[in-house]
C-alpha cells in the first residue's frame, strides 16, 4: 500500500509538460478550471495537474473502498445478551453498546460512511455525469481523459457500470452486514441481490472484451453460490442439533441431513467450474477471432 501512495505522489508531482507561450490560452484560462475541463478541443493534447493526479487518485481510492467500507460498518453492529437489554459491539468486544463510547464509535463511523463509501461513489457518478457528453460522443476532453479509469474497460452504452461495482462493494460489505450478522435472513438477502446482480450482468454484457464479461459473470455466479451454500451450512447446523435429531424420524432425517464433506464439494466444484467454463470460452473465442483474420 506504501508503494501505491508513494507512485500517486510521484505521478502528481512528475515534471509538467511544457507550458505555452505567453499570451497563448488566456481565454480559456479565464473561463475556470471547471468550464476549462469541458470546453477544450479534443486535438488540445495538455496534460494539467488535474488529469495526471486524478487517474492515481481514483486508482487509491478504489483499492481502499472494500476495506474502509468494512471497517467503517463494523462500527454499527452488537453482540446482544440477556434478552436483547446488554451488548458489545462484535468489532471491538472491549465497547458496549449502548454507553456513550459506543454512540461515539457509530458516530465516527457514521461520518465516515458518508465521506468514503457513499462519498466516492456519489462523486464518481458526478463525474461520470458531466464528462458523459464526451464519452458518448468519442471526443476527449480533460475531465474525460482524467476519470478514464472509471468506464475504459466498458462499452459506451454501459460506461457507468462502474457505479454498479461499487454499489454492489457498498451492499454486500458494508449495509447487508448491519441486517442481524450471523442470521439465515442475512444470509438470503445476500443471495437475491446477488442473482439478481448476476441477472443484470448477463443482459447488460458492459465490457468491451466478451473474455471480460465471461470472467465477470463466472465470478458474479461464483459469489452466487458461496451464498447458496452458506445458506445450506446454516441450515446443516440446525438439523445436526442431537436434540432436534431425536425428534426426527428416520425419513426426515435421511432427507433433510446434509453432509458437510458434500456441500463443500458442491461449493468447490460451482467455483472452479465456473471459472474453468469462462476459460474454454475465452480460448475458443480468442480462436474464432484468429480464424476470421
Amino acid at each position: 500500500m506504501a508503494i501505491v501512495v508513494f507512485q500517486t505522489i510521484q505521478t502528481c508531482v512528475a515534471k509538467s509538460p511544457k507550458k505555452k507561450a505567453k499570451g497563448e490560452g488566456t481565454k480559456d484560462d479565464a473561463h475556470g478550471a471547471a468550464f476549462h475541463l469541458e470546453n477544450s478541443p479534443s486535438d488540445e493534447r495538455e496534460i494539467n495537474l488535474f488529469e495526471k493526479c486524478l487517474p492515481a487518485v481514483l486508482f487509491v481510492l478504489f483499492i481502499l473502498y472494500p476495506v474502509v467500507t468494512k471497517n467503517a460498518f463494523d462500527g454499527f453492529p452488537c453482540y446482544w445478551f440477556e434478552d436483547n437489554t446488554r451488548g458489545w459491539l462484535i468489532a471491538d468486544v472491549d465497547i458496549e453498546c449502548g454507553t456513550d463510547r459506543h454512540t461515539g464509535v457509530q458516530l465516527f463511523a457514521l461520518v465516515t460512511v458518508v465521506l468514503y463509501p457513499i462519498g466516492i461513489l456519489v462523486t464518481c457518478a458526478a463525474l461520470l455525469f458531466f464528462a458523459s457528453s464526451a464519452i458518448i460522443a468519442g471526443k476527449p476532453t480533460h475531465l474525460s481523459r482524467a476519470i478514464e479509469f472509471l468506464y475504459r474497460e466498458y462499452d459506451v452504452t454501459a460506461f457507468w457500470w462502474e457505479l454498479m461495482e461499487m454499489l454492489r462493494k457498498l451492499l454486500l460489505v458494508g449495509i447487508f452486514g448491519l441486517i442481524e450478522p450471523g442470521s439465515i435472513l442475512q444470509i438470503a438477502v445476500g443471495t437475491i441481490f446477488s442473482a439478481v446482480y448476476l441477472m443484470v450482468q448477463l443482459q447488460a454484457s458492459p465490457y468491451k472484451n466478451r473474455s471480460d464479461d465471461f470472467l465477470a459473470v463466472a465470478a458474479s455466479f461464483s459469489l452466487l453460490m458461496v451464498f447458496f451454500v452458506s445458506t445450506l451450512y446454516k441450515y446443516d447446523t440446525l438439523t445436526a442439533s442431537e436434540d432436534l435429531q431425536t425428534k426426527m424420524s428416520i425419513e426426515q432425517t435421511e432427507s433433510y441431513i446434509v453432509d458437510n464433506v458434500v456441500l463443500t464439494l458442491i461449493l468447490v466444484v460451482s467455483v472452479f467450474g465456473s471459472i474453468v467454463f469462462a476459460l474454454v470460452l475465452l480460448v475458443v473465442q480468442i480462436a474464432v477471432e484468429i480464424k476470421e483474420r
